[in-house]
């Protein structure tokens, strides 16, 4: 993965299993402040993040729905 950071020995159980599961998982929008402001403030919002590996052939999708308080 990305900067090659070892995932399994930072936060996620390795190997991950197959399926529907709940993952905790931090984000921070910092760098991102100028459109999280256009956003309604405690409104549901869903996002998807896409990991992939250095040669692209694996992806890996992270689905969240979630509400979000942007003030």
């Amino acid at each position: 993965m990305k900067s090659n950071q070892d995932a399994c020995a930072r936060s996620f159980p390795c190997p991950l299993k197959k399926g529907s599961q709940s993952v905790t998982v931090k984000l921070s929008f910092s760098q991102f402040g100028f459109i999280i402001n256009l956003l309604k403030n405690n409104a549901p919002y869903q996002l998807q993040h896409k990991l992939r590996a250095e040669n692209g052939s694996t992806v890996y999708c992270l689905m969240a729905q979630t509400r979000a308080l942007t003030r």
